[in-house]
């Protein structure tokens, strides 16, 4: 046999808060953002670098725009691999770009990087041709 739960069917003049009381509403909001904070907190990962590691840097994709020479999925998603020069904050990173890039500003948020799992044998920048915007 199913349970009934008791409602209460409120009235169009009365407030929702004075059926239920402020601390009853007040109690069940903070426990649907404590809910959805333990969601969102599984998937949240802190990314950290150090000063001298490599990383990738993440070029937004825009619809139409030809990138280094290729257009649409083959056009790439990550450029790099870049040297951290300097930590700016708390999720700042300024990275040593090459001259042809120097129309971008050079400090990124941590989650427009990703870091490069085989350093670059050489320290030098491979030439990145420029086709559009970034």
């Amino acid at each position: 046999m199913a349970k009934v739960r008791d409602t209460t069917i409120l009235e169009p003049n009365r407030e929702r808060s004075e059926v239920f009381g402020p601390d009853l509403i007040k109690d069940a909001e903070q426990r649907d953002q404590d809910d959805e904070k333990s969601y969102a907190d599984v998937r949240r990962r802190d990314l950290t670098f150090k000063v001298d590691d490599f990383v990738y840097l993440k070029v937004s994709p825009m619809r139409g725009i030809r990138r280094f020479n290729m257009k649409g999925k083959l056009a790439p998603r990550y450029i790099g691999p870049f040297k951290i020069v300097e930590r700016k904050g708390e999720v700042a990173y300024k990275l040593e770009l090459p001259p042809n890039l120097s129309g971008i500003h050079n400090v990124f948020h941590v989650s427009q990087l990703k870091k490069c799992l085989r350093v670059p044998k050489n320290k030098h920048h491979r030439k990145v041709r420029m086709c559009g915007r970034i």
